[in-house]
């Protein structure tokens, strides 16, 4: 047998590269599959809510403030509106928005379209963008 014939490398998938397992990549990774499984859930739940759940009105009633930076809290600040709205058998409750902006929008008294589960009524959806 001749041994000067090149020993031909096994061709690997990308994947398989070494360099694709630097702490860069498993970071990229780990972060890309956690933004995946959390939009799928978010869609999921949007979806079975808006299968089952009941639409109503609320009327944005006071914004909660929070500074930005907890460690300063006489930094900047962040609003969240306060939703309040009634259920199907009479309920009064209010929701407070999950995001954040700088400003106080939309102003109180602002009619905001959502839906609710009447199982767990605090399992609120808030449709369109009312704001930052």
């Amino acid at each position: 047998m001749d041994s000067s014939l090149p020993i031909l490398a096994a061709v690997r998938p990308w994947w398989m590269d070494s360099d694709f397992f630097t702490p860069i990549g498993c970071t990229t990774l780990f972060i890309v599959l956690a933004i995946y499984l959390w939009v799928r859930k978010s869609l999921r739940r949007r979806r079975l809510l808006a299968r089952g759940g009941v639409q109503t009105v609320g009327t944005v009633v006071e914004h909660e403030s929070k500074p930005l930076d907890a460690s300063k809290p006489k930094g900047e600040l962040r609003y969240r509106p306060v939703i309040e709205f009634v259920t199907a058998d009479g309920r009064t409750l209010r929701h407070t928005r999950e995001g954040s902006g700088p400003l106080p929008d939309p102003p109180v008294g602002t009619k905001v379209n959502l839906i609710y589960d009447p199982a767990n009524p605090a399992d609120v959806i808030v449709l369109g963008d009312i704001g930052s």
